[in-house]
């Protein structure tokens, strides 16, 4: 069974919000309903920041957090015609 961890519950959570901002407030709502004692989600929330999954705003002595999507690689026309015979990619 894969559980998932504090912090990955609290990106799902700010993922599905997306591409709205999420409180503070709404986030330690979450948790404190679901598994986290208070203040661990917005540390969790931190965490996330620092390893580029969020931004995080002030607005009106609040913070707010967004998810920040990955941004997938554009392949170009000779990489996708490479895939497509099945070659794969050569090393520079």
């Amino acid at each position: 069974m894969n559980k998932l961890t504090q912090k990955r519950k609290v990106l799902v959570f700010i993922k599905g919000q997306y591409p709205n901002w999420v409180m503070s407030y709404d986030i330690e709502k979450f948790a404190l309903s679901n598994f986290i004692m208070g203040g661990t989600s917005l540390r969790r929330c931190r965490d996330l920041v620092d390893e580029g999954y969020l931004e995080k705003r002030i607005k009106d002595k609040f913070i707010e957090y967004q998810y920040l999507p990955r941004e997938q690689k554009q392949l170009t026309s000779d990489e996708l015609l490479q895939v497509s015979l099945g070659k794969g990619f050569e090393k520079p």
